[in-house]
């Protein structure tokens, strides 16, 4: 998992908005695996979970995007 890649997406995020999304992206995980002692949360489940936010929240977000700081 690309964590520096997270970093950059959220960036302008506060506690609360990357709250949700660690939540989303874990809700994903366990969505995909039946298995509780088997669950992994990957890069695919925060990038899920970031968009479902996103679109979640489209009318109170400016311009947070899929790119780097904001970057296209």
């Amino acid at each position: 998992m690309d964590l520096e890649k997270i970093a950059g997406i959220t960036h302008g995020y506060v506690g609360a908005d990357l709250e949700a999304v660690v939540r989303e992206a874990a809700l994903n995980a366990l969505k995909r695996e039946s298995d509780y002692e088997k669950v992994i949360v990957n890069e695919g489940d925060f990038m899920n979970a970031i968009n479902q936010y996103n679109l979640l929240h489209s009318g109170s977000l400016d311009s947070r995007s899929l790119t780097p700081h904001g970057k296209t």
